[in-house]
């Protein structure tokens, strides 16, 4: 006995379409025969549509057939014909009456019980089929969590392509009840494959929405960990020290203008401060470019700017560190303007970057033995000044140990400034004791200390 797979799909090809919830749609789009939504759209005589397949049941009751009408008159009258002569005129008659009855036979159409005097001829209604081929329908098997819901025109396909099922049909006579038995493992076989065709089919779409959840959640947990990774390294003091790796891979992506500029980590002047970052442009920005290195302070939007004292007016210094061990560090500083935007209260994510667009000569940077840059590692360090230290003074923070904690550091500095306060005093005095001695009216000669050079400070967008 041989057994064979034939597919069966949910909606037979033969009357209309099986869909889900015919009441949704207008009777002019169901056929009167089947009651399902009409596939092949034909028109009778009379105007009524319906399916072109089931048109042979509607027309085999209204065209009455006319050989039964011969074969009925036939049988009407049982006659005993004796004579040849007589035979043939009795056939003539018989057939008159025939084609006169046949010329007398009506067509009924048992939808609407119109008559025709001629056979009906059924006509392909193009017309209609375009408009129907737009309707939107619901696939049958709706309730059982299938949400296709598209054009009549690809119904079939998707029945096709999604609601393909096979039965088992045999080409033999079963003879014993052994083969009965065969059979029914067979069919119970196929049953299971069937069914663990479905599962694994389930399976797979369940895994690629898993696969695809996966990525989504994969970019967001590499997003939450850049971002505690900035937050853990990141300083509350005012101070930033800056790891720059691969810089040679970021030279050549800032020369080739692949990426022109970099960003650092944010960094704040407190727990509750300001936030704020550096833009560095390794191959230097608008006039710089090509010729030195440009660095920019950027403040950022934080959570207390509400609270916080506006415009931002805090000095900010620049150091590049000497990798060598010989504190060659090249440090610059400039002081925010309060009308610049850059140093407003940030209204979107970042303001204007501001800073020092020729901070260090490109040549400085590319020599061979580089003392600023050491396996291909480079730091930069940016500090706020909230000490109102004096210009003299700008060399000697960026000194201090970076390793050292931010209140010892602190503690040298003010240490620092109030030795130079010492020494500024004692020069004030020399000076003034001089001129009582000659009896001279001089001016106040005492050094301002804390003026800054007139460095030129550029925006950047």
């Amino acid at each position: 006995m041989s057994d064979y797979l034939s597919p069966l799909t949910v909606a037979d090809n033969t009357g209309g379409y099986s869909v889900f919830d015919i009441q949704l749609h207008e009777r002019k789009f169901i056929c009167p025969e089947c009651q399902k939504i009409i596939r092949d759209p034909v028109q009778l005589p009379c105007g009524d549509r319906c399916c072109k397949s089931c048109s042979r049941f509607i027309t085999s009751e209204i065209v009455q057939n006319k050989n039964d009408v011969i074969t009925k008159r036939l049988q009407k009258d049982d006659q005993c014909l004796t004579s040849n002569k007589t035979e043939k005129i009795g056939m003539q008659l018989l057939v008159q009456d025939t084609v006169q009855m046949i010329q007398n036979v009506s067509w009924k159409c048992r939808l609407c019980n119109e008559e025709w005097d001629t056979a009906p001829k059924l006509l392909d209604d193009r017309g209609f089929k375009r408009e129907m081929d737009l309707l939107r329908v619901m696939c049958i098997e709706w309730s059982n969590n299938c949400r296709w819901l598209r054009p009549l025109k690809d119904y079939q396909k998707h029945l096709d392509d999604c609601h393909t099922s096979y039965s088992v049909l045999c080409d033999k006579k079963i003879s014993s009840l052994s083969q009965l038995n065969q059979h029914k493992e067979r069919q119970e076989i196929c049953n299971y494959v069937n069914e663990l065709t479905k599962t694994i089919a389930d399976n797979e779409s369940r895994v690629a929405t898993i696969v695809s959840s996966q990525g989504i959640l994969q970019e967001e947990l590499s997003g939450i960990k850049e971002k505690v990774d900035s937050l853990k390294h990141a300083s509350d003091d005012g101070t930033l020290v800056w790891r720059i790796t691969d810089v040679s891979e970021k030279m050549a992506d800032a020369q080739s203008e692949r990426q022109t500029s970099i960003y650092s980590p944010p960094f704040y002047s407190s727990s509750a401060g300001y936030k704020m970052r550096a833009r560095l442009y390794l191959h230097g920005d608008g006039d710089a470019r090509r010729t030195h290195m440009s660095l920019f302070f950027v403040l950022i939007r934080g959570e207390f700017d509400s609270i916080l004292k506006w415009p931002f007016n805090h000095k900010v210094t620049f150091c590049l560190f000497d990798q060598s061990g010989h504190n060659r560090h090249i440090i610059d500083s400039f002081c925010p303007d309060a009308k610049s935007n850059s140093f407003q209260q940030p209204r979107s994510l970042m303001n204007t970057a501001c800073g020092i667009p020729k901070f260090c000569p490109l040549p400085m940077i590319q020599q061979v033995d580089d003392n600023y840059i050491r396996d291909n590692i480079m730091f930069i360090k940016v500090v706020v000044d909230f000490f109102n230290l004096p210009y003299v003074m700008l060399p000697y923070e960026p000194f201090l140990n970076p390793g050292l904690p931010s209140h010892v550091r602190n503690h040298m500095l003010k240490q620092q400034l109030y030795r130079y306060k010492q020494v500024e005093n004692r020069s004030t005095y020399y000076q003034h004791s001089e001129m009582d001695t000659t009896g001279q009216e001089v001016a106040d000669t005492r050094h301002v200390a804390d003026a800054t050079p007139n460095d030129t400070v550029n925006q950047r967008n």
